[in-house]
């Protein structure tokens, strides 16, 4: 456990969306960040990537008043992203013992900032990377995380992958994979009463339902229907379109293709945990 002088003032608890890209955790941010005291804040392991500068431009005036909080960076914060948190970081073990005062200091000050800021004691962050999970825990206690494992059919990922030309069906089976394994394991030994795993289909279906069982809290009185966007750190497509995001029913899947039945077949990680969300 971490000691109190670590912990953000006013911070009540993280609430940690994990899972592959193209899951749908930008949605489900938003959607749990209408509830009285939250804020979603985004990606916030872009932080030191982008210097405290949104991608969003109607964000930027809040993000910067959470920078004039932080101060400046440490010369080395650049590299804090690829060594705490992307995979690529276990190999560098050295390099992490002696920049991990700088790192978890840096996200002590981001977090308290960001709470101050917001005025809001719960805070969602959310990564493609579920070792920052794993900072996170370290740096404030097992107590003050909720993580969020959220799951979406492998053959929708792929295919999202692939109409965008990001990834090859094998990059992103590959990638899938190991975002899988690595994400099972930070949930697997997290608390039980701190943990919750719901599925992108679900959440197209009973949004609130999803949300509460998400957040750990109700969300009676919001309209999934008509969202309102925060000032999120970095944003997605629709986030940068629109002032406000909906919760769109969920419509017919496509016929499965045998390129998406393998893939389903291939992805066991995720098929596992598309069943623990109820999601069959």
């Amino acid at each position: 456990m971490p000691d109190d002088g670590r912990i953000p003032a006013g911070l009540a608890e993280v609430v940690f969306i994990m899972g592959a890209a193209r899951s749908g955790s930008t949605l489900l941010g938003v959607l749990m960040g209408q509830a009285e005291g939250v804020f979603y804040a985004g990606e916030l392991c872009d932080w030191t990537q982008r210097n405290g500068v949104s991608s969003v431009p109607r964000s930027r005036p809040f993000w910067e008043q959470v920078r004039s909080r932080t101060g400046p960076l440490p010369p080395e914060a650049g590299q804090y992203k690829r060594l705490f948190e992307h995979p690529a970081g276990l190999w560098r073990p050295w390099a992490r013992q002696r920049l991990r005062p700088g790192y978890e200091r840096t996200t002590n000050e981001m977090l308290e900032a960001v709470t101050a800021e917001s005025g809001c004691p719960t805070v969602i962050d959310s990564s493609h990377y579920p070792r920052r999970a794993r900072a996170l825990r370290r740096l404030l206690g097992r107590d003050r995380v909720r993580l969020v494992y959220l799951v979406r059919r492998p053959s929708s990922v792929v295919r999202s992958f692939r109409s965008t030309g990001d990834k090859s069906a094998v990059s992103a089976n590959a990638y899938l994979l190991v975002v899988g394994l690595l994400t099972w394991l930070t949930y697997l030994t997290h608390p039980r009463s701190r943990r919750a795993i719901v599925s992108y289909e679900r959440l197209t279906e009973a949004p609130l339902e999803v949300g509460a069982a998400a957040l750990g809290r109700s969300l009676d009185g919001i309209d999934p229907s008509r969202l309102t966007l925060p000032p999120v750190l970095v944003g997605n497509r629709f986030v940068k379109v629109s002032d406000r995001v909906e919760v769109r029913l969920a419509e017919r899947p496509p016929t499965p293709t045998a390129q998406d039945r393998i893939t389903d077949l291939v992805q066991w990680p995720w098929r596992l945990a598309e069943r623990r969300a109820g999601f069959q």
